[in-house]
């Protein structure tokens, strides 16, 4: 599994889960933001966080709600 952030870009909300896959851009991913908060959003943009050896440790996830 992989660790993933999904952000809500207007909002500045955000969630840490894990994920089987890499989504891609313009996909879209349901998630619960703050426990209860439940969206359906597309993906605007994803970025790695590299660790020294060249393995990501994390991926973050740009979102807007539909």
């Amino acid at each position: 599994m992989i660790t993933v952030r999904i952000v809500e870009l207007e909002e500045e909300i955000e969630v840490l889960t894990t994920l089987p896959k890499i989504p891609q851009k313009g996909d879209q991913i349901c998630c619960f933001f703050n426990g209860d908060d439940f969206r359906i959003c597309n993906i605007k943009s994803i970025r790695y966080y590299l660790l020294s050896n060249g393995d990501f440790d994390e991926i973050e996830i740009g979102v807007i709600a539909c």
